[in-house]
C-alpha cells in the first residue's frame, strides 16, 4: 500500500493545525488514513504492459545517449576543426558535411 504523502500532509494540518514533521505523529496519521481507506495501489504493469513500459525507457534512454553523444561530436569538431562550416563556400558542401554529423 501507498499513501500520498500530499494526503499525510493536509491531514496533519487539519488534526493539529501545524505543519511540522513529527516522528511520533506521522506513524498514527498514515495508519489513520490506511484505517479510512485513502491509499492508493501501487500499478505493477504485467506482462505485455510491463515490456511495453521497459522498451519505452530503453528508448527514451537510447535519444538521449544519441542527443549527448551528438552534441559531444559538434563540441569536438569546434574544437578541433573550427573552420569546418566555412571552408566551403558553397552551401551545399557544407549540408553534406552536417547530415554527415547526424548519420553518425
Amino acid at each position: 500500500m501507498q499513501v500520498n504523502p500530499y494526503a499525510v500532509k493536509q491531514t496533519k494540518e487539519v488534526e493539529d493545525n501545524s505543519q511540522l514533521k513529527d516522528d511520533k505523529k506521522d506513524p498514527k496519521l498514515i495508519a489513520n488514513l490506511v484505517k479510512d481507506g485513502n491509499f492508493g495501489m501501487p500499478y505493477l504493469p504485467e506482462k505485455l504492459y510491463a515490456d511495453i513500459r521497459r522498451l519505452s525507457m530503453f528508448r527514451d534512454q537510447l535519444n538521449e545517449d544519441r542527443i549527448w553523444n551528438l552534441n559531444r561530436l559538434h563540441r569536438e569538431m569546434k574544437i578541433y576543426f573550427p573552420e569546418y562550416k566555412t571552408a566551403t563556400k558553397n552551401p551545399v558542401e557544407i549540408e553534406k558535411t552536417e547530415s554527415l554529423c547526424y548519420n553518425i
